[in-house]
């Protein structure tokens, strides 16, 4: 059994070695380099693939996946925006970096 570690080269191993990726960055895993996965990506692959998003580990998840509902009335009165951390763009999907530089030139 071997454990991928992000950003560690691929290691040639023989055929019976059953290779496991766990992450807990914004990484999708790779099937064709992995044979087993663990990360917090939305994937089906049967018992390949084992959903843990990072949240989890902090405990306190229960009302994590329901969000109160919000009108369009009350998106408008929102006049503050909070904080956005933006690191890993070299790694991270397109839409997050795009999702960034829309921000600082709405923002600024």
């Amino acid at each position: 059994m071997y454990f991928i570690q992000i950003l560690s080269p691929i290691i040639t191993l023989g055929p019976d070695v059953i290779r496991i990726m766990i992450t807990d960055e914004n990484i999708c895993p790779d099937f064709n380099a992995c044979d087993y996965a663990i990360s917090s990506e939305h994937l089906d692959y049967s018992d390949r693939h084992f959903r843990a998003p990072v949240y989890c580990l902090y405990g306190k998840t229960i009302g994590l996946g329901h969000r109160s509902e919000f009108t369009e009335k009350d998106l408008l009165q929102k006049n503050e925006f909070c904080n956005f951390i933006h690191s890993n763009s070299n790694l991270a999907k397109p839409i997050r970096k795009d999702f960034f530089e829309r921000l600082i030139l709405e923002f600024r």
